[in-house]
């Protein structure tokens, strides 16, 4: 017998957003109303991040296969997933040497040349759920363009302001470039470029956290602290340190860093009243403003020499105005502010004074970006109500 829920959900196709984060995997899906993605999720499912290749694609091949067992249950269509992961891919979808350390389990670097999709793919085979199509791209597109999203649709005027107290409006960013940093485990970054009506392009292969940053001297017992702290707690290669006093900054300013810093295993539990938290914060702030300044200035260079980006790149992300602050420590309402706020500090001494800073509220942006990544054609035709 067919259920009540089964036939009212009859022909209605889904498509599912991944956000895969070094320590959750969040999986939601979405109906599609009118030939458009819903924005509101009708499940979700999260669990705790698998690391290693096999052991993540096992992981994933049996999230989607439990959401394709939902929808299915309902009456409905999975047919599209898309899956925001970490790591910067080259044209044919393989992740470049060394951007995706975060997800290694006995080699850092175990992530290199493999190709996502493929053993996603692959591993579904002959599974109800290989009919849906799956594109993966890297998870900071996905968290931007469910921010851009979020922007469009906010009606609290309070909700959304830069650090100087400024609105900010989907139709303010237009003829702008937009930046992102997404401070969980490591940083998410990208960037995308509005035409002057309102057009969003993303430029880079973003991943500004493994640019080379300089350490100023007295800040590198701290940052040696750090170091060790992490190698203790197994998260080796989260901070590169390079000759001369440089290091990549991503390990200047993720909440790795900023945890490992104020001796504690959970974001959660950070104190500003706290001051080791509070000095970790604003060391955070400090290297993140100096991260901004960099990219400004036009001439980064990589921690992989042979993944930096090209003159193109370095001349679009240099435009970047407005940098919208997202991820578990950056959305967070007690040390998000703070963060802004040591970073305004520095930018300032820098003399900055063109950049803002916009704190995103906590939301689902990154797994309802990353269900926009799947192609129109895949879904725009569906049935809907």
């Amino acid at each position: 017998m067919t259920s009540h829920a089964a036939k009212l959900n009859e022909g209605i196709r889904y498509v599912a957003g991944i956000d895969i984060g070094g320590t959750s995997i969040t999986a939601q899906y979405f109906p599609v109303k009118n030939g458009m993605i819903s924005k509101e999720a009708v499940g979700s499912i999260t669990q705790a991040t698998v690391r290693g290749v096999e052991g993540h694609v096992s992981q994933m091949k049996a999230i989607i296969e439990e959401v394709n067992n939902r929808v299915a249950q309902t009456g409905g269509e999975l047919v599209g997933i898309g899956i925001a992961s970490p790591g910067r891919f080259n044209a044919e979808g393989n992740i470049k040497p060394g951007s995706n350390p975060n997800m290694g389990l006995n080699n850092i670097n175990e992530f290199d040349g493999v190709n996502l999709g493929e053993e996603y793919r692959a591993a579904l085979a002959g599974s109800p759920a290989a009919t849906a199509s799956i594109i993966v791209q890297n998870d900071a597109n996905g968290m931007l363009s469910g921010m851009i999203s979020f922007i469009a649709d906010n009606k609290d005027r309070d909700l959304l302001k830069d650090q100087h107290g400024k609105e900010i409006t989907k139709a303010g960013l237009y003829g702008k470039t937009v930046g992102l940093f997404g401070i969980g485990t490591g940083v998410g970054n990208s960037f995308v470029k509005f035409s002057a009506k309102g057009t969003p392009e993303f430029v880079t292969d973003g991943h500004v956290p493994k640019l080379v940053i300089n350490v100023d001297p007295e800040d590198i017992p701290l940052l040696e602290q750090s170091d060790r702290e992490l190698i203790k707690r197994g998260q080796k290669g989260h901070i590169i340190r390079l000759p001369g006093n440089r290091a990549g900054a991503e390990g200047l300013f993720s909440a790795s860093a900023i945890m490992a810093m104020s001796g504690i295993e959970s974001g959660r539990d950070i104190d500003m009243a706290n001051p080791v938290h509070q000095r970790a914060v604003q060391f955070a702030g400090k290297y993140m403003a100096r991260t901004i300044a960099v990219v400004k200035s036009g001439k980064s260079e990589d921690v992989v020499p042979e993944n930096g980006w090209t003159a193109a790149d370095k001349k679009a992300a240099a435009k970047a105005s407005v940098y919208l602050i997202g991820g578990g420590i950056g959305s967070s309402n007690d040390v998000g502010p703070e963060l802004i706020k040591y970073t305004q500090q520095e930018l300032a001494k820098l003399g900055i004074k063109d950049m803002q800073l916009v704190r995103m509220p906590p939301t689902h942006a990154a797994e309802y970006g990353a269900a926009t990544m799947v192609p129109e054609a895949v879904y725009q035709n569906a049935r809907g109500r």
